[in-house]
């Protein structure tokens, strides 16, 4: 059978053939607006429907929406941006491998953005016209670079800190701030400026109060040691303010403000431990008393009043009894009881009032004995009783101005007339006397004396004269020397006997400074004066 040729809707013909039953059928396709249909001779068209839109598949365009926008205009934009900031960035590394980042300084110097060359000579000249005004705690200076031994190499403290730059980070290092006076350590002379510290700091000082360290006080009310706290006072510690001047200048500050870490410490303080430890110390050592006698008469009492003056702390805060307080201490006693040359008054038994001073007779203490005795009693920790260990010794003690004596020869040289009398004061002898001649210089020296030695049969040698030859040699039976072995009292057979009883014999005939006497006299008192005895020669 032949095959129909039908004509498309889009002109184009197409032609099938189909073999069904034996029988052969002519289809066409025809498509019209959007459906399909299919016709054979013996049918009626039929609709065909349009699969599902799978989700996955782009379903039919909404008319309401508009056409598809681009994306390459922002990546464009970006990319832009992107060069920008990489040029930006190449740029200022270059830039600030050869300049300071901004907020840089060098010793106080503003080297912001600057190149090195620049800053060199800037910090040259900054570094030459430097000064340093330093207050603070009552202090002034003004550290000049001579004074500081201020001497930096300008080049190389530059170059080192532009050395440390790291352009790499620049966008970071943009808000920092840099000072870079740390290189600038070791570019002054630290002993010239240690040399002007303590030079300025000493004499500051001297008008300042110094700090005191935490002690023991005694407290008179309460009978007891309570701590004193320490004060720090107004003196300057010349160590403090070199590390701050120097600090202040390594960074080329133009000024600095001393604060109070700058002021001398105590090195003793009250809270610490040991305090407490050495005030139960001292309060211990309060609790020795020690009554002193003198001739066995009491003259003083130790005890806490006078201990507490004694006790000090030692380095490590040990209370203890200090050696040269006692010492003073019983210096300042000897003073009231040492009757040696001291001005003395006394009545005669025949009611002559004598005032004398000078001699060699009476108490002496030894002071440096009784401070040994005095620590070891304290040190013992018991009270007890002391007798003063003297030098020196009288009779008895009766105190400053008074009669120490007993048995004594009472040389009056206005009378011209000497006694002896004993202890109890009964007249044993009398004399007259010629004393030393005052008209040849050869007064009798007055004061408390006693008798040194007794000699019979001696010659007595006078002062050599000008051809070397003793100026007298006088042999006497009797001789009772008490100024050393110089002068005493003796015989004197060359004098007439009526010039003992002529008061101004002494006068135009008198001695070199003895008591002479006639020799029977003489005789008299050798056998009953005694070594030891007390002689007072008076006017």
């Amino acid at each position: 059978m032949a095959v129909g040729r039908h004509s498309a809707p889009n002109g184009s013909e197409q032609q099938d053939s189909t073999n069904t039953g034996g029988a052969t059928h002519s289809v066409s396709n025809v498509r019209l607006a959007g459906t399909r249909f299919k016709r054979t001779e013996d049918t009626k068209p039929e609709q065909r429907v349009e699969p599902p839109v799978m989700p996955y598949q782009r379903g039919p365009q909404d008319a309401s929406q508009g056409p598809r926008k681009s994306h390459k205009p922002v990546i464009i934009a970006v990319c832009a941006v992107l060069a920008v900031l990489v040029v930006a960035y190449g740029i200022g590394v270059a830039f600030f491998s050869g300049h300071f980042y901004p907020n840089s300084t060098i010793g106080g110097l503003d080297v912001s953005t600057k190149d090195p060359q620049t800053v060199i000579a800037e910090l040259e000249g900054h570094m030459d016209e430097y000064t340093l005004a330093v207050s603070g705690q009552g202090f002034e200076w003004d550290v000049t670079a001579d004074e500081a031994g201020l001497d930096a190499d300008a080049s190389t403290v530059v170059n080192s800190a532009i050395a440390d730059n790291n352009p790499w980070s620049w966008p970071i290092q943009l808000f920092s701030e840099h000072v870079e006076s740390g290189d600038l350590t070791g570019q002054f002379d630290e002993d010239v400026l240690k040399q002007s510290v303590d030079a300025k700091v000493s004499a500051f000082n001297k008008d300042r109060t110094a700090p005191t360290d935490a002690t023991i006080k005694y407290d008179e009310g309460a009978g007891e040691f309570t701590v004193v706290p320490e004060k720090i006072g107004e003196q300057l510690d010349a160590g403090a303010v070199y590390e701050k001047v120097s600090d202040a200048i390594l960074a080329l500050e133009d000024s600095l403000e001393l604060d109070e870490s700058v002021l001398l410490q105590p090195s003793r303080v009250a809270d610490d431990k040991r305090m407490a430890a050495a005030l139960d110390e001292a309060n211990g050592l309060l609790s020795t008393t020690i009554t002193l006698t003198m001739g066995g008469e009491e003259v003083a009492t130790v005890d806490a009043s006078v201990l507490s003056g004694w006790i000090t702390l030692d380095d490590d805060l040990h209370a203890t009894v200090s050696t040269d307080a006692m010492k003073s201490w019983a210096a300042e006693l000897g003073k009231k009881l040492d009757t040696v040359g001291t001005e003395r008054t006394y009545e005669r038994p025949d009611g002559k009032t004598v005032t004398v001073s000078g001699g060699t007779y009476g108490w002496v203490s030894d002071e440096a004995q009784l401070a040994e005795q005095l620590a070891a009693a304290i040190e013992a920790g018991e009270s007890t009783t002391l007798e003063v260990p003297c030098v020196e010794k009288g009779v008895e003690f009766n105190g400053l101005g008074k009669q120490d004596w007993g048995a004594y020869v009472d040389i009056d040289l206005g009378e011209q007339h000497a006694y002896y009398y004993d202890a109890s004061g009964k007249l044993l002898w009398d004399a007259g006397v010629i004393t030393g001649n005052p008209n040849a210089g050869d007064d009798t020296p007055t004061g408390i004396y006693k008798l040194n030695n007794k000699q019979t049969d001696v010659t007595l040698i006078g002062m050599p004269d000008e051809n070397g030859d003793p100026s007298y040699e006088s042999p006497v039976a009797y001789w009772m020397p008490f100024v050393d072995n110089l002068i005493g009292l003796h015989d004197a057979n060359w004098q007439a006997t009526s010039s003992f009883s002529d008061p101004t014999a002494y006068t135009y005939v008198g001695s070199h400074g003895c008591v002479n006497l006639e020799t029977g006299k003489a005789a008299e008192l050798f056998d009953i004066i005694q070594v030891g005895d007390c002689v007072i020669v008076h006017n």
